[in-house]
């Protein structure tokens, strides 16, 4: 059989037949490895977007993602198989696991108004710890530690499998030694509700990175929240470096107070005072709270995802009954970039299984001293809302009827929830500033309003000249009310 009878095929030896997750950068299609003599396998191919597979850098970062991962032999890991390169293509086949992110598992339960079982959120970060651990301590084929930081640790790369083990995904923006792509001076890597201090301050990054972001993890799976929910970066930057975190107790009745205090030791702001490995806080997490075991994870997997579970049932059944030729798909042809999803985004949220969507956003810093990159960034995102408002003071309004005296008051309009998840990059599908802004009024609406209101500024207190103060070490710490 010629290629041209069979569509959607990699180098001759990979199927490609429905879209399972897409992003900025790539996407992850379900797909077969047809061997000899009637041998296949169910395998998830990742296909990077036609427009990314010509530039070096962005080649560099997936080899690299792919190149690491297949350094990690754990089963809270997902294992790379394969990386297919061919002219305009490039590919990385990886093994196609079963199941839902972390993430969409506490969306559901949030929109139920339940939270996860308690020993099932601890069972599911112990496996995200053991397959950390893995990680860094990994060696390359020298026999030499590659040094991994995963960088990028959230509920949207973990992986819950109905087998009941949970996996560690997307090594796309990994710190290791010997990468292609390398971080530039001044670029800040993954989620930023996820960073610890060091990293927001462009620091030297060690495995205890990742050990505070898994406590995010282990906070919000607890807490049934998020733990940084402001309402902007800038907001959510001074929280991370200056604000104290509360026990996830304070959200959820029953949590034992040692695993209170797990939490908040993997929390803190020094690396110093962390757990030193991800090994370390698994074992204290095992010590602090009864860890669920593999059938009830596959009970609630099972119960929460079932009917996504169910299509991607369907569609693998009809891949290995060979029936599946009408929902092959061709990866060449695939659009280039999703609508609503950044181009610089390629690890935003992802239809279908959180099947490592590449990289994570990135924020480009000037380079310099630690206070300097922390001003930039709130300066940043300080100036975006404040766009938003100006153009929002601009468009005209319409003239109010002015109530009548024994009429009841109107409630105030509900304020929008924030973004769920805050990044360097605007979410999928977050709607534009001009789509946020209320139509304009026809002429004659606009020549009946009332007069605007002169805009009102206010006065920053006398003392934020300079806005911040220095303690003993050095360190600048910013004053609240000055920003």
């Amino acid at each position: 059989m010629d290629d041209s009878s069979r569509p959607g095929t990699a180098k001759d030896r990979y199927e490609v037949v429905s879209e399972l997750a897409t992003g900025g950068m790539a996407t992850v299609y379900l797909g077969r490895l047809v061997g000899a003599r009637g041998f296949s396998r169910t395998v998830a191919v990742k296909v990077m977007h036609p427009q990314y597979a010509k530039d070096r850098a962005f080649c560099d970062m997936f080899v690299d993602e792919a190149r690491l991962s297949a350094r990690i032999r754990h089963p809270n890991v997902v294992p790379t198989l394969d990386v297919i390169d061919d002219v305009d293509r490039l590919d990385i086949v990886m093994e196609y696991v079963e199941g839902e992110s972390l993430s969409a598992l506490l969306k559901t339960c949030r929109a139920e108004g339940r939270l996860l079982p308690r020993d099932i959120a601890c069972v599911i970060v112990h496996d995200l710890l053991s397959g950390l651990h893995a990680a860094h301590e990994a060696r390359g084929e020298d026999g030499e530690p590659l040094s991994i930081v995963h960088r990028d640790v959230s509920p949207q790369n973990v992986l819950v499998g109905v087998d009941g083990l949970s996996r560690v995904i997307d090594f796309g923006v990994a710190k290791a030694r010997g990468r292609l792509h390398s971080t530039h001076n001044g670029e800040i890597k993954g989620k930023i509700p996820y960073m610890p201090p060091e990293q927001l301050y462009g620091e030297e990054l060690d495995r205890r990175v990742d050990v505070y972001s898994a406590g995010v993890v282990l906070w919000e799976a607890l807490a049934g929240k998020r733990l940084y929910d402001q309402p902007n970066e800038a907001a959510v930057v001074l929280a991370i470096t200056e604000g104290r975190v509360v026990p996830p107790s304070t959200f959820a009745e029953g949590i034992p107070p040692a695993l209170d205090a797990v939490v908040m030791r993997a929390l803190e702001k020094s690396p110093g005072d962390r757990f030193a490995t991800a090994h370390d806080m698994a074992a204290a997490l095992e010590d602090a709270a009864p860890l669920a075991s593999r059938r009830k994870v596959v009970e609630l997997v099972r119960e929460v995802a079932r009917e996504k579970l169910e299509e991607r049932s369907r569609i693998v059944r009809a891949l290995e009954s060979g029936k599946s030729s009408a929902a092959r798909a061709r990866p060449a042809d695939v659009a280039t970039v999703v609508e609503g999803l950044p181009a610089s985004s390629p690890s935003g949220s992802a239809r279908g299984p959180a099947l490592a969507m590449s990289s994570s956003p990135s924020t480009s810093l000037p380079s310099g001293d630690r206070p300097l990159r922390v001003t930039v960034l709130l300066a940043a995102a300080m100036v975006a809302l404040a766009a938003i408002l100006l153009i929002s003071s601009l468009v005209p309004r319409a003239e109010v009827p002015r109530a009548s005296a024994d009429a009841s008051p109107a409630p105030p309009e509900a304020a929008a929830s924030p973004s769920a998840v805050v990044s360097a990059a605007p979410p999928p599908g977050a709607p534009s500033v001009a789509a946020s802004v209320p139509a304009a009024p026809s002429i004659d609406a606009a020549a009946k309003s009332a007069p605007p209101r002169p805009p009102t500024t206010k006065k920053k207190p006398d003392d934020c000249n300079p806005p911040y103060t220095v303690d003993a070490e050095g360190h600048r710490h910013y004053k609240v009310e000055c920003l």
